[in-house]
């Protein structure tokens, strides 16, 4: 087995650890398009009896309890649990800064396949997008493990690659990327916005881009375009790179505040569990299995 296929099996396996403590955050979403087995948050026409209330203009009167108003003479409604079927975009960054060290590639790895095992967990009706802005495509489950699964895009920003996908009205939109891309986040939430549905961020992050340490006279590699370039680094370049990461995702927080989205930072050197325990759920993001 090749390095490559070992570490998608490890990330199955790691995600499927964690579906069994975690789930998507689906109680926070309605879902009306597909009946199914989960609780939704409306009355709809299951076995399961929810409440009376009195009858309204145009509610179905096969709902009328007829024993009630042979007592009562009035018109009362029996409201029974919605039945629904989760419904689930995940949308996957696929540019080159997704796999720049093995941690955040495995990390990268790991979300994705937690996503798809919590979908089918579930019952829910997924798809998965990989995002490239000239080269967006529809992915299977089947084409997210090995070789078929391609990090080789470089990403201006998501929005062109937004217009490309399918994405279903009133779905929970899942975004795994690491956001590091010149575009205006506000821009992007008004785009997933149109959908009607709501939209939750995983952040991937890696140790050597949140703090480089960089020093003296180096030669970079941009992961993107694959082009060189030789800068100069010293403190104060390194205390302003720092400040300007923070700023970025800080300005993407409160954006994702502000719309009601889900978002949290993962980091790749750092246990999922203990963060999806701690910053996933505080953030909305994944929800702790009842």
């Amino acid at each position: 087995m090749n390095k490559e296929l070992e570490q998608d099996q490890f990330a199955k396996i790691a995600a499927n650890e964690l579906s069994e403590r975690f789930t998507l955050p689906i109680s926070k979403q309605s879902f009306k398009l597909f009946g199914g087995n989960y609780q939704g948050k409306s009355a709809g026409s299951s076995i399961d009896f929810r409440e009376h209330r009195e009858f309204q203009y145009g509610d179905d009167p096969r709902h009328i309890n007829w024993q009630a108003y042979a007592r009562t003479g009035d018109y009362i409604l029996k409201l029974y649990e919605e039945e629904v079927r989760p419904t689930v975009d995940i949308l996957l960054d696929c540019s080159n800064s997704m796999i720049m060290t093995s941690n955040k590639e495995l990390l990268t790895k790991v979300l994705l396949h937690f996503c798809i095992e919590a979908c089918e967990k579930l019952g829910a009706s997924y798809q998965i997008w990989g995002l490239e802005s000239s080269n967006t495509v529809r992915l299977s489950k089947y084409d997210c493990v090995g070789p078929t699964l391609q990090f080789t895009g470089t990403q201006g920003g998501m929005i062109d690659a937004l217009h490309q996908t399918e994405l279903r009205a009133g779905a929970l939109q899942i975004i795994i990327s690491d956001l590091l891309f010149p575009q205006d986040p506000l821009l992007l939430a008004t785009t997933l916005k149109r959908n009607r549905g709501r939209s939750i961020f995983m952040v991937c992050q890696d140790p050597e881009e949140v703090n480089p340490g960089w020093d003296g006279d180096l030669d970079l590699l941009d992961i993107e375009d694959m082009s060189e370039h030789t800068c100069f680094f010293d403190d104060s370049v390194l205390r302003d790179y720092y400040r300007s990461y923070q700023a970025h995702f800080q300005l993407w927080r409160e954006i994702c505040l502000k719309q009601g989205f889900g978002f949290a930072r993962f980091l790749s050197h750092k246990s999922l569990a203990s963060q999806f325990e701690k910053e996933g759920v505080l953030n909305g993001v994944v929800e702790v299995c009842l």
